[in-house]
């Protein structure tokens, strides 16, 4: 029996609970049980001692630090607890005291055992669920889809394979928590408790916790899947059209960069507009290459696992853009120098046919009377302002500066070869002006001979005119004349002296100066006639007595 005590003990013995209860079994009245604290073994124990040895008069073989240790003394204790059971043997009923001791003791033992239980469970449970959950907030993804996905499936794993064994841990710590306190219960004591931080509402916490954690990881996990299948599916668009950009650069490129292109210059207006074309499908793709330098940039922002390989692609392809705007720009610069050139090319061929045009207009015809050559003279200013307007023509032609390369010398030549037919023109065109002058002094001249001519003729015929002696007022109406005749012959001496000059400017003029000499021999008969009729005149009338010579 004393064994039997023994081994009952031996379960509790650290924390003194065991000799307590076993007093209290059989002396309730001794021990207040349910005041005891079971982590204060030493108090536990000098309680059981000191009551045993003054209530039971059991003498106290043992000392508290002698039990609670690893292995205590196995014959000490079992002497120690034979004087229990000599002791509780003389009580009445001793076989059944006896057996009541040893259903408390395991029950005791039991009660205990689930305890411990409880919390080894407890602590490995509440350490796997805080591990767990700062596992399930990282977020420290790999940055690529395959791994995503795998990262995926381990979530599932965890869910299906590693989480199912520490729920039912759950359950089995709440079965065994429910387990102690039915065992407390049946033995008269106060319900379990378990300290701070092990309680069932924490582990029901934390389990609420890990769910949360699991929520946030999974939706994690979905948006992190769902912006790298973005990004995969951008990549692969991004790398789709980059193909077809690199296609119809490289072809482009190729084409401005043929030797041949643009070299038929006889037809450069053609050429031009086929150059406008091309430009224009060009820079219309202007858009789709700066959307990839964004798709580029997206992927770069977004972090994608190949960006390097993207923007180094994009900037590429940018690069070859700028390279085939260069070369768009380069021929449009070309082809609009040789188009300008072409046209002053043909501006020059067109004046060039305005001055044979004029001077094919040049006649020698110099006029055939005054009218006449003031006709033609008009018609000469206006050649002569379309002569100044080709001077300026030229004169802009002139001040244009090109590569001396085979198309600008022809330019060059062609206002050499300009210049001399314009001076050529302008000979003939100041030849022409002093022609119809010449013409014009030479008409004018004969009208103002003529003129003088029938001055005198119509003064000869005053002369000549039958005179009436016995009208006296008819005399004197005609001395009157006779002198005005006299007085205006007077001022045609310096009309003659003019037309002399006249007459010797123009000694290439055949019978000019005897045309003014017959004026002259005209004037003085005319003179010598006025003279002898003015005397005769006035020897009839002796009341007039004038001179007019």
């Amino acid at each position: 029996m004393a064994e039997l005590y023994f081994y009952c003990l031996i379960a509790s013995w650290r924390n003194g609970l065991g000799f307590n209860a076993l007093i209290h079994a059989h002396r309730p009245d001794l021990i207040d049980y349910n005041s005891l604290v079971p982590s204060r073994h030493i108090d536990n124990l000098n309680n059981a001692f000191d009551t045993a040895e003054n209530g039971l008069g059991i003498p106290r073989l043992l000392d508290a630090e002698d039990i609670d240790v690893s292995r205590p003394d196995e014959k000490s204790v079992l002497t120690y607890v034979a004087s229990y059971y000599h002791t509780f043997a003389r009580m009445k009923n001793e076989m059944k005291g006896g057996r009541r001791i040893a259903n408390i003791v395991g029950q005791i033992m039991e009660a205990d055992g689930l305890k411990f239980k409880y919390d080894r469970l407890t602590t490995n449970l509440l350490t796997w669920i805080n591990e767990t959950i700062n596992k399930l907030n990282s977020r420290e993804f790999p940055n690529n889809l395959e791994a995503i996905q795998k990262e995926l499936q381990l979530f599932k794993d965890y869910r299906t394979v590693e989480k199912p064994p520490k729920y039912r841990e759950k359950s089995e710590i709440e079965a065994n928590f429910f387990n102690i306190n039915i065992k407390l219960k049946e033995l008269n004591q106060n319900s379990f408790q378990p300290p701070d931080g092990k309680l069932l509402s924490d582990i029901e916490r934390a389990w609420e916790g890990l769910e949360k954690a699991e929520y946030r990881r999974e939706t994690a996990l979905k948006t992190e899947l769902l912006r790298q299948t973005q990004l995969e599916q951008l990549a692969f668009k991004f790398n789709k059209k980059s193909d077809l950009r690199e296609g119809y650069l490289k072809d482009m490129i190729q084409v401005l960069s043929d030797p041949r292109y643009g070299v038929n210059l006889g037809q450069v207006e053609a050429t031009m507009k086929k150059h406008e074309a091309i430009s224009a499908d060009i820079l219309a793709r202007e858009e789709r290459c700066l959307q990839l330098k964004s798709m580029a940039d997206y992927l770069a922002e977004q972090n994608y696992n190949k960006k390097e390989i993207v923007s180094k692609r994009a900037a590429e392809i940018m690069k070859t853009w700028a390279e085939l705007i260069r070369l768009l720009e380069t021929h449009k610069k070309n082809l609009t120098n040789y188009n300008n050139l072409y046209g002053l090319i043909r501006e020059a061929d067109t004046i060039e046919l305005v001055i044979r045009q004029i001077i094919s207009d040049l006649d020698t015809n110099h006029g055939q009377h005054l009218n006449d050559v003031e006709d033609l003279l008009q018609k000469h200013n206006l050649v002569e302002s379309q002569i100044s307007t080709i001077a300026e023509q030229i004169k802009r032609l002139s001040k244009h500066e090109f590569d001396k390369d085979k198309e600008g010398k022809v330019l060059e030549e062609k206002i050499v070869s300009l210049k001399k037919s314009y001076e050529g023109l302008v000979q003939l065109s100041r030849k022409r002006r002093e022609k119809l002058e010449d013409s014009r002094n030479y008409y004018s001249f004969l009208a103002d001979l003529e003129e003088e001519e029938a001055w005198v003729k119509e003064k000869q015929r005053i002369t000549k005119s039958k005179l009436n002696l016995n009208d006296s007022s008819s005399v004197q109406r005609l001395l009157v004349q006779l002198k005005n005749i006299g007085d205006e012959l007077k001022g045609r001496e310096k009309i003659i002296e003019r037309l002399k000059e006249q007459a010797s400017e123009m000694s290439g003029k055949e019978g000019v100066e005897g045309k003014v000499e017959d004026l002259e021999e005209k004037v003085k008969l005319l003179k010598i006639s006025v003279k002898e009729r003015f005397d005769l005149l006035q020897s009839y009338n002796k009341s007039f007595q004038v001179s007019i010579f």
